[in-house]
């Protein structure tokens, strides 16, 4: 299962992880995995268009990626927020192969 967890801060979208395999159906035709990655890759996109400082890192060898916004910008939480949406919307269509949580987070990231 692919989880996804969004960050906010003060109610303020600010990053996300997201890890794990969907396991719908075998690599190269996972659409829920080909979906969420789609949609991180656009995610990145337009923060990196919008001027957004963000980091952002891969692993490969253990399916994750993982986003923090280093400042609170319209632009940045309107993008972040879009993703979870999207995210959720996907969760609710296969709720067996993508778990979507929003969490607050606390530890002095921005």
């Amino acid at each position: 299962m692919t989880s996804a967890c969004f960050y906010t801060k003060n109610g303020r979208f600010f990053g996300f992880e997201i890890s794990g395999h969907s396991e719908f159906a075998e690599e190269g035709n996972d659409i829920v995995c080909a979906g969420i990655s789609a949609m991180t890759n656009l995610t990145v996109t337009c923060l990196e268009n919008s001027g957004t400082k963000f980091t952002f890192a891969t692993d490969e060898g253990k399916p994750q990626a993982v986003l923090k916004t280093e400042e609170f910008t319209l632009i940045s939480e309107n993008i972040l927020e879009s993703l979870y949406r999207e995210a959720v919307f996907l969760s609710e269509e296969y709720p067996e192969h993508i778990k979507v949580e929003k969490r607050e987070y606390d530890k002095g990231v921005n």
